[in-house]
């Protein structure tokens, strides 16, 4: 039996001759592909990256839009004003001044009863024949809205146990029990947990000798304060409706006709700081669209650079918006354009901040600037809308549940860049169902050129086994 393997006959390889055929008759439709694949893998990097450079643009005016960010006040006191009280304000604070003056502090109401020489001395101790129970009842506040509690003591009652049977009981009406041992013994101390008339203390139920040593060692009271001249009462130190936006903390009554200066003004150097912080985050994205748009020139010795998305309309439209945002008219402010307070736009595309300009503009008209760049239609909301073409509706923390009927609801979109991508998808599918096919094709072409020099290999091998035998005759 004769053993036969390709390439015995003609010594050549015949497996490598067939592959590299094969190989060869696909070469150009193996090329295309690859270029395609090439081309798309870039393409989708680039539009990621782009994505996501927007996206974060889109979030720092996201966060200069939020007016404590953007437009925040400060709050100035005159001269030891600290010392009168604290403040701090919200986002419904307005600039202004006012004069505040403090005549009273709100206060707890507490009272000091049962004495005993020690805090585990029985306070209880009922004859035989008496009542061995007591019952006493704790009233917070006044008239309908009082809430009360009763307690029942039990003969041999400490006052710790009645410190407890009301600091534990579940319906305590807003009271604190405590135990102050001094030199000469213990006694139970009640504490309004809240300050104000309303939390005022009333006790039943006490013996003759227990109402004697029963003592309003300080009386509840409401905060009394001046604002501009305008008496304000409060049940509590801490005051959050006086004034709209700003919420005081009251700690000490001021001198007799020497109110406290406050000053409410828009924090114009924390503006530009927000203002150059747009700048500088503007001037990042515009690198980014640059390096993804822009092919460099060739170097000596060196092939030509091509930006992956160099001469796409998405970018041309994109810095058409981002330009058109930049230069619209708003409205809603007399500076009316970005350029008008000192915010230029250089030849290359990039902002530049006119400090002159812009010092001016905070210093004469703060709020007309905060108008400039916050609100429906402003600066850094037309801005926004640009962006959500090509990144879609973005969602903000603060957004609640969408609702149609709302002002200002905007309908969710997807953005361009999302679309291209998945577009791309589907192309790179493509690409692999092309694979697929080619691969295919590879293998049939292999098998017949195989197949062919194979033969001829038979044949050649044949050939000499048969110039073998005629030899060995001669």
């Amino acid at each position: 039996m004769s053993i036969s393997m390709p390439g015995m006959g003609t010594g050549l390889d015949i497996q490598g001759m067939a592959k590299s055929m094969a190989q060869a008759d696909l070469s150009a439709k193996s090329n295309q592909i690859t270029r395609k694949e090439t081309d798309i893998k870039g393409e989708t990097a680039a539009l990621e990256q782009l994505e996501s450079a927007l996206k974060d643009f889109y979030k720092s005016l996201d966060s200069l839009s939020d007016q404590e960010t953007f437009g925040t006040l400060k709050s100035t006191l005159s001269k030891d004003g600290e010392d009168f009280f604290d403040l701090s304000l919200d986002e419904d604070a307005k600039a202004n001044s006012y004069q505040i003056a403090v005549q009273q502090l709100a206060s707890k109401d507490k009272w000091q009863m049962m004495k005993a020489e020690s805090s585990k001395e029985s306070v209880f101790n009922p004859a035989e024949g008496e009542a061995q129970t007591q019952d006493i009842t704790i009233k917070v506040g006044t008239g309908e809205d009082a809430k009360a509690l009763t307690i029942t003591m039990e003969k041999g009652d400490s006052l710790e146990d009645v410190m407890k049977k009301i600091n534990d009981h579940e319906e305590n009406p807003g009271v604190d029990a405590s135990i102050i041992t001094g030199s000469n013994g213990a006694s139970l101390t009640l504490t309004s947990k809240e300050t104000g008339t309303d939390s005022k203390i009333t006790i039943e139920g006490l013996t003759t000798e227990q109402q004697a040593d029963a003592k309003n060692i300080n009386k509840a009271t409401n905060a009394e304060f001046t604002v501009d001249g305008l008496t304000v009462v409060s049940q509590s130190n801490k005051v959050e409706d006086a004034i709209p936006g700003l919420t005081l903390t009251l700690k000490k009554v001021t001198e007799e006709n020497e109110p406290v200066s406050v000053d409410l003004s828009i924090d114009t150097d924390k503006m530009e700081k927000s203002v150059e912080s747009f700048v500088d985050s503007y001037n990042k994205l515009k690198d980014v669209i640059n390096s993804l748009s822009k092919s460099e020139a060739a170097a000596a010795g060196e092939d030509y650079v091509r930006a992956p998305l160099a001469g796409d309309s998405l970018i041309s439209n994109l810095n058409s918006q981002l330009r058109s945002a930049m230069s619209e008219v708003i409205e809603g402010s007399s500076f009316k354009t970005l350029a008008s307070i000192g915010i230029v736009t250089k030849q290359n595309g990039d902002l530049e901040v006119d400090n002159k300009l812009l010092d001016k503009a905070l210093k004469d008209n703060p709020t007309e600037v905060v108008d400039l760049f916050i609100g429906k239609d402003a600066a850094l909301d037309k801005m926004k809308n640009s962006l959500e073409i090509y990144i879609g509706t973005q969602d903000s923390e603060d957004d609640e549940e969408d609702d149609s009927t709302d002002e200002g609801y905007k309908p969710k979109i997807d953005g361009l860049i999302k679309e291209r991508l998945e577009g791309l998808e589907e192309d790179q599918k493509d690409i692999e169902t092309e694979w697929e096919v080619i691969n295919k094709r590879a293998d049939d072409l292999y098998q017949r050129y195989f197949n062919e020099f194979n033969a001829m290999d038979l044949a050649v091998q044949q050939m000499n086994s048969s110039m073998s035998t005629l030899m060995g005759m001669l």
